[in-house]
C-alpha cells in the first residue's frame, strides 16, 4: 500500500464540480485521504494501491488537461492491527509489533 502527496497550483473553474467527481473517482478506486480543492488548485494525500492512485491522477489530468503529469511524493505504508491505522514506512516510530 502507498501514500501519495501531492499538488498543483492552477485557476479552477468550478471547484465544488471537480470535487463532486473527484470523490465519485477515488471512491471507485477505493483510496482514502483527503483533496483540499479551491480555485487556486488542489492539495492533498491518498492511500491506497498504486495504479488505483495513478488512475485518479490521470483523470485528474485528463479532466484539467493538464500539461505537465502530476508528481507526488510517495510513501509505503503498512496496515497494522485492528485498529487499521496506517504507518508511513520511516516516518512514524516503530510501529507496533501487529503490523504486516
Amino acid at each position: 500500500m502507498k501514500v501519495a502527496s501531492f499538488y498543483r497550483f492552477l485557476d479552477l473553474q468550478g471547484p465544488e464540480a471537480f470535487k463532486s467527481a473527484l470523490q465519485d473517482v477515488c471512491e471507485e478506486q477505493e483510496l482514502l485521504g483527503t483533496i483540499l480543492v479551491a480555485h487556486e488548485g488542489f492539495n492533498g494525500s491518498l492511500t491506497g494501491e498504486e495504479d488505483n492512485i495513478l488512475a485518479v491522477f490521470k483523470w485528474i489530468e485528463n479532466t484539467l488537461s493538464l500539461d505537465e503529469p502530476i508528481e507526488a511524493r510517495w510513501n509505503e505504508v503498512s496496515v497494522c492491527g485492528r485498529s487499521n491505522a496506517t504507518w508511513a514506512t520511516g516516518r512514524c516510530r516503530r510501529p507496533p509489533s501487529t503490523c504486516t
